[in-house]
């Protein structure tokens, strides 16, 4: 099977015939949407502006985003990136006796990609990402690619104190062991044993035992005399 495809992309009204890998297809079309896009929006604003500079100024704003992105991967441990899109609604809304459309817009989530690092330094000991949970992640910030299109960051500052509760297994700790923040070892206990978990389980602990003697004295036991 080929995995090599020929495919024609219109950037700025020209053609550029590409051959590309079959798997990248979306992507690559999903970029030069977005070139395209960005460019309309400044030829909207800049309607005097070269051709030439307007191109510049959006080359410039992608390689932009792109170091700020990478800044933010190489200083938190993760890193989410959401597409939100200004999207049209209608609703039916009663007004005395009758029903009217009604039009809003909301911004709503299209799609997420997220990026994690591979190891977790806690006292000093190098763990796989995977073996402590994250604390939710802080909004950082977001970037406008159009009047109906979004993008939102969210990460994980770099350093944290607390508190982790784990097991010890193959001289190693739990996957997901849960993490918490600004926790002293007391809180933290305190903390996994006074969860709703924890309540279910005395509650039906209570039950059973008062089960249990009922069931002595409805059965009319009397071994223990």
């Amino acid at each position: 099977m080929n995995d090599k495809i020929k495919i024609n992309l219109q950037i700025a009204d020209s053609n550029y015939p590409l051959t590309i890998n079959r798997e990248e297809e979306q992507m690559v079309r999903e970029a030069a949407k977005q070139v395209n896009v960005r460019l309309n929006k400044y030829r909207e604003v800049y309607k005097n502006l070269e051709p030439e500079k307007i191109i510049a100024m959006v080359a410039y704003q992608f390689s932009l985003e792109k170091l700020q992105l990478m800044q933010r991967n190489d200083t938190s441990p993760y890193v989410e990136k959401v597409k939100e899109r200004h999207t049209r609604h209608t609703r039916k809304v009663k007004s005395g006796k009758t029903y009217h459309t009604q039009v809003y817009y909301t911004w709503d989530r299209v799609e997420s990609e997220d990026k994690k690092c591979k190891k977790i330094n806690f006292c000093g000991i190098d763990f796989e990402s995977k073996k402590i949970e994250f604390p939710d992640a802080d909004y950082i910030e977001t970037i406008k690619e159009s009047s109906h299109v979004r993008y939102k960051y969210y990460g994980v500052p770099t350093k944290h104190t607390g508190t982790i509760y784990t097991h010890l297994e193959d001289k190693t700790i739990l996957d997901n062991s849960p993490f918490y923040k600004d926790c002293t070892i007391d809180e933290a206990l305190d903390k996994c044993t006074s969860g709703a978990g924890n309540v279910i389980f005395w509650i039906a602990w209570v039950l059973l035992i008062c089960g249990c003697v009922y069931g002595f004295y409805y059965a009319e036991n009397r071994w223990l005399e």
